[in-house]
């Protein structure tokens, strides 16, 4: 039976492509690199992770650049709003309803998915929020997804995590709780498939017949 969901924020909750591509556009300027994408589709499809990984590939170097692009992207991020999926916000209201363990681990700043949650009126519905501000190893690590399960005493066959990413599912698999990708974030679906998810959907309302089947 399935008691808990956690679900990763960009990609999955948030409807955040286009914005992250005007947001890392203007970091390179900023920095003085060059950015290789023409459009946020483009970047879809060239995206790598982690992201430190991604920003080295545009020719930073993460131990000197740090600081640069971690300042700009809070600041930026802050300033473009970023909208949520409507129908996912929908099915998870659903689950809240049903008494559902609601949670976030994501990868990103605290502060940063802290002021989102706040700009689209989320706030109350997760029971807890883990990013990578309160762990000390990022996804595919399965660190944010076991915080969890100590915390609340969470069984891994009772849990789902959903994500958008291969780190997402990789992470789930590396917890031991069953993975969910969506095909509607960041990452195209020939690429989710190969790393072999328990489930693979491509509407919101599909994860609610997991959660009630499983």
């Amino acid at each position: 039976m399935i008691k808990a969901v956690i679900f990763d924020w960009d990609g999955v909750i948030a409807d955040s492509l286009e914005v992250q591509f005007k947001v890392t556009k203007e970091i390179c300027r900023i920095c003085d690199k060059k950015f290789p994408f023409k459009s946020s589709e483009d970047m879809r499809h060239g995206f790598i992770e982690p992201y430190y990984d991604l920003y080295e590939s545009f020719g930073f170097e993460w131990s000197k650049d740090e600081k640069c692009i971690i300042d700009n992207y809070k600041r930026l991020s802050k300033e473009n709003k970023i909208p949520v999926f409507k129908d996912v916000i929908e099915v998870v209201k659903k689950l809240k309803k049903n008494d559902v363990f609601l949670a976030i681990a994501s990868n990103n700043k605290e502060d940063v998915l802290s002021h989102k949650i706040e700009e689209n009126n989320l706030q109350g519905i997760f029971d807890i929020v883990i990013t990578e501000d309160q762990i000390t190893r990022i996804k595919p690590d399965p660190e944010c997804i076991n915080v969890i399960l100590l915390k609340y005493n969470l069984k891994p066959e009772e849990v789902l995590y959903v994500g958008d990413m291969p780190a997402d599912v990789q992470a789930a698999k590396n917890a031991g709780v069953k993975s969910v990708a969506v095909t509607w974030g960041w990452i195209h679906k020939e690429k989710l498939e190969k790393e072999q998810p328990d489930f693979l959907i491509e509407k919101p309302e599909e994860l609610l017949e997991i959660v009630k089947n499983e």
